[in-house]
């Protein structure tokens, strides 16, 4: 029965990576058009304030802040689904409010909760573990509690380099063979990859809460009924965010920056104490190059996907 059900699985897992090569011949449009949009976007951010110093490096160069609003605002040309769109939307909102004027986080709960309603519906069961489980109306708390934590928990697994795009990457793809809308996350990707490779070390954007907060909204709606895989995709970010509890609850001091301490003499990360995974990591490696965490932390990521599918039913 378990190699019936995982032949079913990689045999559907082969039909939508072919398809997905073929769609993928016609929206390579998505990077270029990020790329570039993305490249012409940056300047004009800075001169408007929305900028940050990259505090990883020795020179501390400003860069533009909030690169995940132009790039989230392509991505929706590109969606088809009015509830997929609707509730990327919110996020990209949320995100986008959140770079520019900080908001505090109760507006960003009750904002993320609010961006649960265009996935209202009446079908209430989730697959866990091979068993279609009915939920009823727990099915709507359930699934705004997914809603709220999905892009705050890839929003604090963040601070270093091409993380924040690297693993939203990662996550797409993993999605792919699971999904039905293979073209949306196609989109989806592309937009990514145009952004991955201004965000990769040495980056020359932030994609700021902007491209969490909408990537958190756009999975949740992708996998409404498939949020058991999702979650196993998502175990880094499950283990960071309960590392993350002491401080975010107010039991410890929770800085505004909570990433690693930066060596400029040796050009290395050193782990800071808080509270999040790439400082666990730090402690088990000591002191290595940002670009090398951030291939560590992906590579974890990469290994959870796959743990995925080994429970997939």
């Amino acid at each position: 029965m378990v190699r019936e059900t995982m032949n079913n699985f990689w045999s559907n897992m082969s039909t939508k990576i072919t398809q997905s090569i073929n769609v993928l011949r016609s929206v390579q449009m998505e990077t270029l058009l990020t790329y570039t949009s993305v490249s012409l976007c940056g300047p004009l951010f800075v001169k408007f304030g929305i900028s940050g110093k990259d505090l990883h490096k020795r020179e501390k160069p400003v860069l533009p802040e909030a690169m995940g609003l132009v790039a989230g605002v392509i991505l929706c040309l590109f969606i088809r689904q009015p509830s997929v769109l609707l509730c990327t939307m919110a996020g990209l909102w949320i995100g986008a409010l959140d770079d520019i004027i900080d908001l505090r986080w109760r507006y960003k709960i009750i904002g993320s909760a609010l961006a649960y309603l265009p996935l209202y519906q009446n079908l209430t069961t989730v697959v866990i573990f091979g068993r279609l489980i009915y939920l009823g109306p727990l099915y709507h708390v359930y699934m705004l509690l997914w809603c709220i934590w999905c892009g705050n928990a890839i929003n604090i697994h963040a601070g270093i380099n091409g993380l924040e795009v690297g693993q939203t990457i990662v996550m797409a793809l993993g999605l792919l063979p699971i999904v039905d809308d293979t073209a949306t996350l196609l989109s989806y990707i592309c937009v990514a990859m145009g952004l991955f490779a201004l965000n990769y070390y040495p980056s020359m954007v932030f994609v700021g809460d902007s491209w969490c907060y909408m990537s958190g909204m756009f999975f949740v709606s992708m996998a409404q009924h498939e949020t058991e895989t999702l979650a196993f995709f998502m175990l880094p970010q499950i283990v960071n965010t309960l590392l993350s509890l002491p401080e975010l609850t107010g039991y410890c001091e929770c800085p505004r920056h909570r990433m690693p301490k930066y060596d400029a003499e040796n050009d290395v990360l050193v782990a800071s104490g808080k509270g999040t995974l790439m400082n666990i990591v730090l402690k088990i490696t000591g002191p290595i190059h940002e670009k090398k965490l951030m291939w560590i932390l992906l590579a974890i990521q990469v290994v959870c996907v796959f743990i995925g599918y080994t429970f997939k039913s």
